[in-house]
């Protein structure tokens, strides 16, 4: 199994629902050993609408617009 480097995985956004059922499921593939549903976690937890606090969508130009 590979090493976990949680320096490398996004970090929920306070108060978010949604953020913290992602890690919670992102914690229990980790126990399980499921590689491939902590990157589907990592990568929606990355591309979650709380985008913009860390920068902002490119897509938008950093405006937070839909």
């Amino acid at each position: 199994m590979t090493a976990r480097d949680d320096a490398r995985e996004p970090a929920p956004v306070s108060g978010c629902g949604v953020c913290q059922v992602l890690v919670q499921d992102r914690e229990l593939a980790w126990k399980v050993g499921n590689l491939e549903a902590v990157a589907e976690r990592n990568v929606a937890l990355r591309g979650h609408p709380h985008g913009q606090a860390r920068g902002g969508n490119p897509r938008d130009g950093g405006r937070g617009g839909s």
